[in-house]
């Protein structure tokens, strides 16, 4: 073998190492994204599963018990999750602080993609002391590369504190009396093991000389309260409601009166929603179905290019559903039905700003105001990312415009159906939403700020 051979061979042997060292890396990289995506979950799962317990929010988890201990346990230290993080919960009158230490920035973008706002009751999120917008991540100079993750809750009422459970007194049944002959009073009902309920059994009176007097007694989660037995009218009663997520967990707009201690509705119906251009809402319906149905009311208050009506736009290779303008003086607009991103299924003109106009459409036809337009679908890559309102694509290209209602159905089924509302009892400065009336779900604007609302 001469020089150049062996140079050659050495080139070779070099190759090689330098591909297998590359894809070693890679793999090292693609590990350790897997070990931080698992461990965002289970961060998630145990902020999610312990919120449910402190709100008194059922949960058939077969793991409620541990949420439970966890909780008890809540002021000891050296506590740690099921992901083996030291955890903490915090309560300050109504406000529940969850906390996860030793949280990698890595694994703090993974968590910040989990949908916080399907929580009952989720007010914001913390990383390193700092607030962390929604939509966003954990990059940039503000935040440690390793810190403490908190998730806030507001609980518009009592917060079960598992083994440390506040309790109420119970009242005991009066001593009902005969003519003469004196009766036992009757203990109060135990309460409710999970929240801590006061229970009250109430003895009646006779017409009687003499009455006697009973001790209620009141028990939870390992605790109990007293309270002295009074004379009654032999009803049993139980308040209807002692905190929102009693009247949250199947509707979300239904809150607690803490005066009469009954359901109401918390949220007001509005005309629409207008948005300046950079609030939007996740539907949270993936947008990759032929299927869909999709039908709106808007108003375009100004011309903005490539601003979106709404879309799940990625980039121009890949399917997308969305309506958006063309440039920023022209009537028209792009429709798009689960179609090629860079090729528009059609075009739709005389879309004039401050009027009223209504969309319905299919992956067929789009019909503006009584005019059909037929379609002409590009097909591109499948794109499976949820569709957004007032913008093309969750997070950026908005529309300055009023929405009035929005609707998909898909195969023929109702899947969204969003009205208008201010939600009352809010307090993270976001309470004009869109109510689902499938789902029964608030839906608010994701990013910064809050959606102006339309009164008339």
């Amino acid at each position: 073998m001469n020089k150049l051979e062996k140079g050659r061979s050495l080139l070779e042997v070099v190759a090689v190492l330098a591909v297998v060292g590359l894809l070693g890396i890679l793999g090292i990289l693609f590990f350790q994204d897997t070990v931080n995506q698992h461990e965002a979950d289970r961060v998630y799962e145990d902020i999610a599963l312990v919120a449910s317990s402190a709100l008194n929010k059922g949960t058939t988890r077969t793991n409620k018990g541990m949420a439970d201990t966890m909780l008890g346990a809540y002021s000891s230290e050296g506590v740690t999750t099921r992901s083996g993080h030291a955890f903490s919960v915090n309560i300050q009158e109504d406000t529940l602080t969850i906390s996860v230490t030793d949280i990698d920035k890595d694994v703090c973008d993974y968590l910040m993609r989990k949908k916080w706002r399907q929580l009952l009751a989720f007010l914001s999120v913390q990383f390193g002391g700092q607030n962390v917008a929604m939509g966003s991540d954990c990059s940039g100079d503000n935040f440690p590369s390793k810190g403490l993750f908190s998730v806030i809750f507001k609980a518009n009422g009592t917060i079960q504190r598992g083994n440390d459970q506040a309790q109420t007194n119970g009242t005991g049944g009066g001593a009902g009396s005969g003519s003469g002959g004196s009766g036992n009073g009757t203990g109060g009902a135990s309460g409710n093991e999970e929240q801590g309920n006061t229970g009250s059994n109430e003895g009646g009176t006779g017409a009687g000389e003499q009455s006697g007097s009973g001790e209620g007694t009141s028990s939870g989660n390992e605790g109990s309260g007293t309270g002295e037995g009074e004379s009654g009218n032999g009803e049993q009663t139980e308040p209807e409601c002692r905190a929102h997520s009693d009247c949250n967990a199947a509707n979300a707009c239904m809150i607690c009166n803490s005066n009469t201690q009954t359901c109401e509705n918390g949220c007001t119906p509005l005309a629409y929603l207008e948005s300046n251009g950079t609030q939007y809402i996740d539907t949270e319906i993936a947008g990759d179905s032929n299927n869909f149905l999709i039908e709106f009311k808007f108003n375009l208050l100004s011309y903005t290019r490539y601003g979106g009506l709404f879309g799940n736009y990625i980039n121009e290779t890949t399917n997308t559903w969305r309506i958006l303008q063309q440039a920023s003086n022209t009537t028209s607009m792009w429709v798009y039905a689960n179609s090629r991103a860079n090729s528009a299924a059609a075009t739709i003109t005389n879309i004039t700003k401050n009027t009223d106009h209504t969309i319905s459409y299919n992956r067929s036809s789009v019909v503006v105001d009584g005019t059909s337009y037929s379609l002409n679908n590009a097909s591109g890559t499948s794109n499976n990312t949820s569709i957004a309102l007032f913008s093309q694509k969750v997070g950026a290209n908005g529309s300055n415009m009023k929405l009035y209602y929005f609707k998909i159905k898909d195969n023929g089924t109702l899947v969204r159906d969003f009205v208008p509302v201010r939600a009352e009892f809010k307090t993270d400065g976001k309470q004009n939403c869109m109510f689902d009336q499938v789902s029964k779900g608030l839906f608010c604007n994701v990013a910064s700020g809050d959606f102006i609302a339309g009164t008339n």
